[in-house]
């Protein structure tokens, strides 16, 4: 294919890598130039599939250290502890941990919690089932049925507490008036309070025409269907007895105040107005009782209704949002609630040996209080400093490979990544953070001082597709290849993922194995 024809067809096609195309005429224009009569060969690379590592290279200084202070992240009572002075240990050795029920505890309910809240997502999502609608359908006519069965028994109950106030007041009070049913009852004994004589009298009158009004109103409601006008029956009844009740009170301190009766006959009349006293507060609780139990069903009824309007109601957008935004809070306190678990037990971070132990079990320790030290076996460490632009690539536990100028490059030393400072340090003008990796073995060769490359890899992918990192153009945030087709070359967009130390880059979409891209 003609030079002049690829560029052609690459710049008609995409305008916006017209910038590409000139590059692209220079640096063919420059092989021209030194190879004026050879005609310019353009190669093309094949895409395949290979690992990849990300990694870091930067040089360290071996520097001895005294001891790491080891303590737990989390308070809390120490259930085990695994170790004992001076024992020696190795990278990842469980060395104790605290009582974990409460903190597991916690991980259950924040996963029962998840669980729930998206079994409640999944329902809104997908609506209402007619089983589940039958459900609260029965459950809407058990509350009004067992409403209407309350209802049925207030005809009796009324009955009833008429019953017990008219035996209080014409049965057991019939001995303390003469002509009771009149418009002037007397009483039949003295008092010594004035008032208290005319307060009973008074109230005689009007207990016989509330008994007289109540009886008439229950004669008149046998046809009565509907629940207001049992409510107003039983309002009415409280009414009543509230005069009768005053009524029997009265009773109660007229004998207490009586002047002239026989100690027999006091108390024959005290046990009168008592039992009185009693029948006409047992008529008003009955009445209280029934209107709570109608006041709870009504609650019932509708608490059932609102259960069925909800299950029966399509969900909006704003309410499948709105349980999104629970399910993501029990998400997020399911991971911390697993993290605390987590930092209950308490890992060797490097090998070493153990010093300073100070843990006993059933002790209630604070966070971050030291509990033992481990001293590294070769009491060495390696420390380099990396840019900010890298720092953020790795953490804690990654896996590095050490060279020593010592030993040469072949001879390599595992290592772990054990901290990071938080505080950057100004490296020859760049912002830096001191990194400090302990190794793996016991290294006995090794010495204070030594310099060497630290290879840390924070992240490994196999078996993806990967090209030269130098063949992946980019026009601002966008990345691209020049792709090979039927046609000619096209820029393909493609997207990244790790790129190796090896000048290799993953390419997570865009291209497949075996697409050719231009190689220049």
């Amino acid at each position: 294919m003609n030079i002049s024809n690829i560029i052609g067809k690459f710049i008609i096609k995409n305008i916006y890598f017209v910038a590409l195309a000139i590059i692209l005429i220079t640096i063919i224009g420059s092989v021209w130039y030194i190879k004026i009569n050879s005609a310019p060969v353009i190669g093309y690379y094949s895409v395949k599939l290979g690992n990849i590592t990300g990694s870091l290279n930067e040089p360290g200084v071996v520097v001895a250290e005294n001891k790491a202070d080891i303590s737990f992240q989390e308070g809390g009572q120490i259930k085990h502890v695994y170790v004992s002075e001076g024992q020696k240990v190795s990278a990842g050795t469980l060395l104790a941990d605290l009582d974990t029920q409460s903190l597991q505890n916690n991980v259950d309910q924040s996963k029962a919690a998840l669980a729930a809240a998206q079994a409640k997502l999944s329902e809104l999502q997908m609506g209402a089932t007619p089983q589940q609608i039958a459900v609260s359908e029965a459950a809407l006519k058990s509350a009004q049925q067992a409403l209407a069965n309350v209802y049925a028994n207030v005809p009796s109950t009324i009955n009833d507490a008429y019953a017990k106030a008219n035996d209080a007041v014409r049965n057991q009070l019939s001995q303390f008036f003469s002509s009771p049913e009149s418009y002037f009852p007397l009483l039949t004994f003295n008092v010594t309070d004035p008032q208290v004589l005319n307060n009973i009298q008074i109230l005689r009158v009007s207990a016989s025409a509330n008994l007289n009004a109540w009886k008439a109103e229950i004669a008149s409601s046998t046809n009565l269907s509907s629940n207001s006008d049992l409510d107003a029956m039983l309002a009415n009844a409280n009414q009543h007895l509230s005069v009768i009740q005053n009524l029997m009170n009265e009773a109660v301190t007229a004998v207490n105040d009586e002047a002239g009766l026989s100690a027999s006959t006091q108390a024959a009349y005290k046990t009168l107005a008592a039992t009185g006293l009693n029948e006409t507060n047992a008529a008003i609780a009955e009445i209280n009782a029934i209107q709570q139990s109608i006041a709870s069903s009504k609650a019932a009824v509708n608490q059932a209704q609102a259960a069925l309007n909800l299950t029966t109601a399509s969900s909006t957008q704003q309410q499948i949002e709105a349980q999104q935004a629970v399910v993501n809070q029990a998400q997020a306190a399911l991971a911390s609630a697993q993290v605390m678990l987590n930092n209950a037990s308490l890992i060797a971070p490097f090998s070493g040996t153990i010093q300073n132990l100070t843990a006993q079990v059933g002790e209630v320790v604070s966070a971050g209080m030291p509990i033992l030290s481990i001293v590294n076996n070769g009491g060495l460490k390696i420390q380099a400093y990396v840019s900010e632009y890298d720092v953020e690539k790795i953490k804690i536990g990654d896996q590095a490979n050490v060279t020593l100028d010592a030993f040469g490059v072949n001879t390599i030393f595992p290592a772990i990544v054990t901290t990071i400072d938080s505080a950057e340090t100004n490296v020859n003008g760049t912002p830096s953070y001191l990194v400090t990796l302990h190794f793996i073995n016991e290294e006995p060769q090794i010495k204070d001082g030594m310099t060497g490359n630290v290879h840390i890899i924070f992240s490994e992918a196999q078996n993806v597709v990967v090209v030269p990192t130098f063949l992946v153009l980019n026009n601002g945030n966008e990345y691209f290849v020049l792709l090979k087709t039927s046609s000619g070359v096209k820029p393909e967009p493609v997207q990244l993922g790790l790129s190796g130390s090896d000048g290799m880059t993953e390419i997570v979409s865009g291209l497949n194995p075996g697409d050719e891209i231009l190689d220049f």
